[in-house]
């Protein structure tokens, strides 16, 4: 788990894991719409199971200043954090580096 002393509200702040198999969040104010059509249960990493209640398009703000949109975000009422998967990263031809500092 990654956290942040920046400043930066939680909500913008997005956690790249790698055993997440969709990028999801639980702040329903990201999304400008939602297909609430989709309510499945799935299950957490801590074997907690919680209903997805909906998928549709999140535009995020990267560091650099530009905005990308995320495509397929599940949203999770509850859902502490929101998560990237860096499958679905990958898949898309993102790259994901992990480097010192």
């Amino acid at each position: 788990m990654a956290s942040s002393s920046s400043g930066v509200q939680p909500s913008t702040v997005w956690l790249i894991d790698s055993g997440c198999s969709n990028h999801m969040t639980g702040d329903r104010l990201l999304f400008s719409n939602l297909n609430e059509s989709q309510k499945i249960t799935m299950r957490l990493g801590d074997d907690k199971k919680m209903m997805v209640c909906g998928v549709w398009t999140v535009t995020i703000n990267t560091q650099a200043g530009t905005q990308k949109k995320l495509h397929g975000v599940q949203y999770v009422p509850g859902l502490a954090h929101n998560l990237l998967s860096m499958g679905q990263l990958l898949t898309k031809g993102y790259l994901v580096a992990f480097k010192k500092d």
